[in-house]
């Protein structure tokens, strides 16, 4: 058994040959960039995928991805879009991060992986609100009455957004009860798995109403005043 194989099967998760290849692939390529580019400070391939590979699956035990239309934000080296898509290749992906970088490396991984998705080069709040995705995603991004500004506006009614966040997250989503509201969503519970002695959590912020117009706001007007 591959090493990718035996670290996916202890935390449960079963794949089939293309995946693996997939990650396989993914992982090398990763390791590649590191050297010339610092994406990520895990080095080690055992590191990758232990803290960055099975920790973007925690979505996964919960909800089918299954051509859902999903929008990662931030997602530096892919983290979660990229290891959902290569679970769910029928999901409709949709990257933005704000580095250069991190987007031409995810553009030469799409083509390494033959997994095509959108890699867009920009902040997310310079894109058009569209309420469109089903799922919106963030991982390490920023606090959450921040993150929430930046990423409920793009989920569509009955969408969710979901932030993956520590076992700390109870105050963060105390602070971000107010923005959650104002922005047509409402917390809906969440998902907390057991990896390699610390606690990796997902939240789900359903989207319940549309959000009022002028959100989100420049990132700085986010961060000085959240609402």
């Amino acid at each position: 058994m591959s090493e990718v194989q035996s670290i996916f099967s202890e935390f449960g998760y079963t794949l089939d040959n293309t995946q693996r290849d997939r990650f396989e692939a993914y992982i090398e390529v990763l390791m590649d960039w590191n050297r010339r580019v610092n994406l990520t400070g895990a080095k080690k391939r055992n590191e990758i995928l232990r803290r960055h590979f099975v920790d973007s699956l925690l979505l996964a035990d919960r909800m089918d991805l299954s051509n859902k239309r999903a929008l990662d934000v931030g997602s530096g080296a892919g983290f979660p879009g990229v290891p959902l898509k290569i679970l769910y290749p029928s999901m409709d992906l949709t990257i933005v991060d704000a580095t250069l970088k991190r987007v031409r490396f995810l553009e030469e991984l799409s083509k390494r992986l033959s997994l095509p998705f959108e890699a867009i080069h920009g902040r997310v709040e310079h894109l058009q609100k569209t309420e469109t995705f089903d799922i919106v995603t963030a991982r390490a991004v920023a606090r959450l009455d921040v993150l929430v500004e930046l990423c409920l506006p793009f989920a569509k009614v009955d969408g969710f957004f979901v932030p993956y966040k520590g076992e700390r997250f109870r105050s963060e989503l105390k602070t971000a009860e107010s923005a959650i509201k104002h922005l047509g969503g409402v917390f809906d519970g969440h998902y907390a798995k057991n990896l390699d002695g610390g606690e990796s959590v997902v939240l789900f912020i359903k989207k319940v109403a549309s959000t009022p117009a002028g959100y989100p706001r420049r990132y700085k007007d986010i961060k000085r005043k959240p609402l």
